[in-house]
């Protein structure tokens, strides 16, 4: 089999001047260009972790390696996308979804490819308007275009369509999914959201809170690329979720979700 893309051994984190630890002891390992999302209530420590393997921060214990190589800091070889897409109010989508070429000189060669990007992302006609005048969902649409122009391995997700409204939400989701399969990135999605992460992910991870644990390592099986959330299958890999976090007392059995 081949090496994992990344993987991450007996992993734990503490604050300054907490006594009791954020995370303890995770350990798992994600295959080049799978998605795999990370599912728990909110406190149980979901954002550090990612924050972790971004780079974004130093764990207390244990290591996370990608390609083999140990996790120092922040790459353009992995890109984070927080809640709030975090543009520059006084540029346009093109200048921001640029950012990237542009502070690596360059921008001249990748100026076709950011156009690109933009229409991938559904926001070609509005390229040139400058972001504070764009919706919400425009705005992350905008700011998953400057993620890819770093041309990143990994997509790494901090419940970046939380703040939407729900159609805006489901879109994206949809897309966000097709888009990296399409160009073969590999997605880590932070999440509570149940429904988004199966619509999203190939497997879930799920978190135990008081200190943060892997509890689950869920594979969603027989699951088709392009998905509706009223699909049986996907209802009844829904419920294996649940079952997994301890919102219902028994699994779903096959054929439950038949009749949907």
């Amino acid at each position: 089999m081949p090496a994992p893309l990344l993987s991450v051994h007996g992993l734990g984190h503490r604050y300054r001047h907490h006594a009791e630890p954020v995370l303890q002891d995770v350990g798992f390992q994600v295959a080049a260009g799978e998605a795999v999302a990370v599912v728990g209530r909110s406190g149980c420590g979901k954002s550090t972790l990612l924050h972790l393997l971004a780079g974004l921060a130093r764990p207390t214990a244990g290591a996370v390696h990608i390609h083999g190589e140990p996790v120092r800091g922040p790459s353009a070889r992995w890109v984070v996308m927080f809640q709030q897409p975090l543009l520059y109010p006084w540029m346009t989508a093109f200048e921001n979804a640029a950012l990237g070429p542009r502070f690596a000189g360059r921008l001249r060669d990748s100026a076709a490819a950011v156009g690109e990007l933009l229409a991938l992302v559904k926001m070609a006609d509005c390229a040139g308007t400058n972001v504070q005048r764009l919706s919400g969902g425009q705005r992350q649409r905008v700011a998953l275009a400057r993620s890819l122009a770093a041309q990143p391995e990994i997509l790494m997700l901090d419940e970046p369509f939380s703040a939407l409204d729900a159609f805006t939400r489901r879109a994206l989701q949809v897309e966000v999914r097709a888009i990296t399969k399409r160009l073969g990135i590999t997605l880590l999605l932070v999440t509570h959201d149940i429904d988004e992460a199966v619509l999203m992910a190939d497997r879930a991870l799920v978190m135990d809170a008081r200190p943060g644990r892997i509890r689950a390592d869920l594979a969603f099986h027989h699951l088709p690329d392009e998905r509706g959330i009223d699909d049986p299958a996907v209802q009844f890999e829904r419920g294996r979720l649940l079952a997994a976090l301890g919102e219902t007392t028994e699994p779903p059995q096959p054929g439950d979700f038949h009749q949907i």
